[in-house]
């Protein structure tokens, strides 16, 4: 009896690909693939990996299930990101946009 094993590389499914955030406040922005075997993933802003999976340490923080969170947004983190999700076969990748706007103040 043969077993043949099949590898598949990661497509990342579709998800949202704008998030708004007030200035302080928390957002996640998703990055969710299949794959097989199952992929790794990295997040940039421009060329510089902004986090890294289990890495607590840095904000943002990248979770075990690939998306990135913003627990404390801040306007220099605007901009287009860019998920690549990895394993043995081969990659994907998504940009997603991250706009953080001042709370409003407003005067009567």
């Amino acid at each position: 009896m043969c077993t043949t094993y099949i590898s598949v590389k990661p497509i990342i499914q579709p998800d949202q690909t704008l998030y708004n955030v007030i200035e302080g406040g928390s957002v996640t922005m998703a990055c969710r693939a299949i794959g097989d075997p199952a992929p790794t993933y990295a997040w940039y802003l421009g060329d510089v990996r902004v986090a890294r999976a289990g890495d607590k340490s840095t904000s943002p923080v990248q979770t075990s299930d690939g998306s990135l969170q913003f627990t404390d947004a801040r306007s220099d983190a605007r901009g287009t990101y860019k998920c690549v999700a990895t394993n043995t076969v081969g990659s994907d990748m998504r940009t997603v946009t991250l706009s953080v706007h001042s709370e409003c103040v407003c005067f009567s």
